[in-house]
């Protein structure tokens, strides 16, 4: 798939979290209300989601999976994905991983150990 095939399939530009997660969440009479804006931009929904389940695709493990799966389903619920979103969504959680190695390059000095164990990460986001 073309970086131009990607962004039309992943669909339109609206405004984007950047960075959901549960630790930018709370949770509150049956709502959800997210802080920390520092990575908001303009891009498809889809990138939100992606960067959601980026966060479980590190750790190959049953609940991780489980987890994955929660999300999507209930994001589908509130709004459900097109075809093209759906097959868009494993390339966007490979950028993900992408962007979060070019962040810690960039912003910190990490030992050796540090760096294995984000390529060992890396490795399991792009299998």
């Amino acid at each position: 798939m073309t970086t131009r095939q990607l962004h039309h399939a992943a669909g339109h530009d609206h405004g984007d979290h950047g960075d959901p997660w549960i630790g930018n969440a709370r949770f509150q009479n049956g709502k959800t209300m997210f802080f920390d804006f520092d990575d908001f931009g303009h891009g498809p929904f889809v990138l939100d989601l992606s960067t959601a389940v980026w966060h479980f695709a590190h750790e190959e493990s049953e609940q991780n999976t489980a987890m994955t799966k929660a999300l999507i389903t209930g994001y589908q619920k509130v709004r459900p994905l097109s075809a093209s979103e759906l097959e868009a969504l494993p390339l966007l959680v490979k950028l993900d991983e992408v962007r979060s190695l070019l962040f810690l390059a960039r912003h910190f000095t990490l030992s050796d150990d540090m760096w294995n164990k984000a390529f060992e990460g890396a490795k399991r986001v792009f299998s």
